[in-house]
């Protein structure tokens, strides 16, 4: 070709024929080879379809073909699968598959085994008995001392005294009562006094005492001759005659409950220190009354007798000591307790007057020999009431004592008024001072009956009233 290109094309002075894969006129094959001889590669797998072999391609398969090139779905995993651990106790040497069946030695020597069952204590399927015997034959051991039940000489407890269940040393000689015949554990046998184990080989009389021990006298403590030595009363005790010598008051604190409130207190007197009062009565014939020309003054948290007086309280109530009150002995609820019959007490508590029945009577009183507090104290005095007022109190009532001897004398138609004021004490504060001369002198030359200070009752306060408040000067008048 004048001034062609030369041979520039891939064949030189021309290029590949189409349809041709190469210069020499050859074409592509199947498989994609130039020149090849493959017709055909159906699954273009890049094995000539005239080449292919068929088998299992799956190299985890057991029946691997390295050689198949085309799967024919034959590939099994099975045959070759095992536990491919060493350790295992079912360890398979040939297996190429673990199949997850790996197991190991259970405590009883099993591979892959679940060791002892529940409620067995062993491999060879025992259960523990009630001894805690593994494979042990006891039934039971209700007491748990380790002896089966069977062969126990004692299911329970052994006490002290060696019975079996026994209720123990619960008897008067531990494990045994007092032998009939004897009086202690000892073997000893009550002698004639009453004494266990004793000498007396006598004790006639069955006062306890032996005869040989007696003492001859007046065994009687309320007795003048009162022996405490004695063990036998020979008849010999004489007595003090009965000595009630009357009703007594004392002032027992002035202006109390407050001015002018004075309080006080009222006693049986007696001379015979072994006499003791029992009640203060009143009958139809002889009634008993206590009465204020006022009123007597009641504390709210007190009551009409003693009994209701309670010392614990009058420090927040300090008013409650100055009550108005009847007793046998006993100034507080620390004594034994008077009793009542026949007396209506709404009338005192509420200030007014205390009265017995009109026709049955009444009566404040205790039991013989059951108040301490009903015997004289040392001034021979028993306390039978406290009365706080600002008036003038009578007291009418009837008394019975129990004497030393043992008689019941009683004192009948007793009256008692009190305070004995001086009429010199115009403000009534219970002393003639300097206050009352005062009062006088404010009301000096008054004329008529109602006049303050007329103190001898001749209608006018004048000269001699003056000279009456000085002759009384400084006297108290509440004594």
């Amino acid at each position: 070709v004048c001034n062609g290109p030369g041979e520039v094309y891939e064949c030189g002075c021309a290029d590949i024929p189409d349809g041709d894969c190469d210069c020499n006129g050859n074409q592509l094959d199947a498989l994609g080879a130039c020149g090849g001889d493959c017709a055909a590669d159906a699954d273009s797998d890049g094995v000539c379809d005239s080449a292919e072999i068929a088998g299992c391609t799956d190299e985890a398969a057991c029946n691997f073909n390295a050689a198949a090139t085309d799967s024919d779905d034959s590939c099994e995993y099975t045959s070759c699968a095992g536990c491919t651990d060493a350790a295992a106790c079912n360890y398979d040497a040939d297996a190429t598959i673990d199949d997850g069946s790996c197991a190991e030695l259970d405590e009883c020597g099993v591979c892959g085994g679940e060791g002892i069952a529940d409620g067995d204590c062993d491999c060879e399927g025992n259960q523990i008995d009630a001894l805690g015997d593994c494979g042990g034959g006891c039934a039971a051991d209700t007491d748990n001392d380790g002896i089966c039940d069977d062969v126990d000489d004692c299911v329970g407890l052994i006490d002290e005294c060696g019975v079996c269940n026994g209720p123990g040393a619960i008897f008067e000689c531990g494990c045994a009562d007092i032998p009939a015949g004897d009086c202690d554990c000892n073997g000893n046998q009550l002698d004639a006094a009453g004494v266990c184990g004793g000498d007396c080989t006598s004790d006639i009389d069955g006062d306890g005492v032996c005869d040989t021990d007696e003492v001859p006298g007046c065994d009687d403590p309320l007795a003048e001759n009162y022996n405490p030595l004695a063990t036998d009363n020979d008849g010999s005790c004489t007595y003090l005659p009965a000595s009630f010598d009357g009703l007594v008051f004392e002032t027992f604190e002035l202006n109390s409950a407050g001015p002018g409130i004075h309080t006080f207190r009222v006693y049986a007197q007696f001379s015979n220190p072994n006499d003791q009062l029992v009640s203060i009565f009143g009958t139809a014939a002889s009634p008993l009354s206590v009465s204020s020309t006022t009123t007597f003054f009641q504390s709210p948290v007190g009551g009409p007798t003693a009994e209701s007086l309670n010392p614990l309280l009058v420090e927040t109530f300090p008013e409650l000591e100055w009550d108005s009150y009847v007793t046998i002995g006993a100034e507080d609820n620390t004594g034994t307790g008077v009793q009542s019959a026949g007396l209506d007490y709404s009338s005192f508590e509420a200030g007014g007057a205390l009265t017995s029945d009109p026709t049955a009577g009444g009566s404040w009183f205790v039991f013989p020999d059951s108040e301490p507090l009903a015997f004289p104290d040392a001034q021979g005095r028993v306390l039978i009431g406290q009365f706080t007022t600002d008036g003038i109190v009578t007291l009418n009532c009837n008394l019975q004592y129990r004497a030393a001897d043992g008689t019941n004398p009683q004192a009948t138609g007793l009256t008692l008024v009190f305070p004995n004021n001086c009429p010199e004490d115009i403000n009534g504060d219970g002393i003639v001072a300097v206050d009352d001369i005062l009062i006088l002198l404010s009301g000096f030359g008054c004329v008529g009956p109602n006049c303050t200070g007329d103190i001898d009752g001749d209608n006018i306060v004048g000269v001699g009233d003056i000279l009456s408040v000085l002759s009384a000067f400084s006297t108290t008048c509440f004594e």
